[in-house]
């Protein structure tokens, strides 16, 4: 059993609650992002954490340089898998946001719940 404090190292949680994330509004939420962010193409975001990646996809495919890190190791691999299929190029990392560092690397970070 996971500690209380630490449920969101809960895989079995993360598993069940995949199934609500909103590949549909993907666009609409990268437009939204972009907007605020004010991020042209070429420029570096981090996506933190990234879940199955529906919004690092979305901001790949508009041009931007992404790196997509989260806990949960299934959603990399998925990640991963759906970039491949569409010849993306996205940095996926299986570590934890609260740790994850890598300095004056990016010029935004996403974080964005669902």
């Amino acid at each position: 059993m996971t500690d209380v404090t630490d449920w969101f190292k809960d895989m079995d949680f993360w598993r069940n609650v995949s199934p609500m994330f909103n590949w549909d509004e993907a666009s609409v939420e990268v437009d939204l992002g972009l907007s605020l962010l004010q991020l042209s193409q070429g420029k570096s975001l981090l996506d933190l954490p990234c879940g199955l990646g529906r919004l690092s996809l979305e901001f790949a495919r508009r041009g931007l340089s992404v790196t997509a890190v989260d806990l949960m190791p299934f959603y990399i691999e998925e990640g991963r898998r759906r970039a491949k299929a569409e010849g993306l190029q996205i940095d996926f990392i299986q570590d934890d946001m609260r740790s994850f560092i890598r300095p004056n690397a990016f010029d935004a970070v996403w974080n964005f719940g669902f």
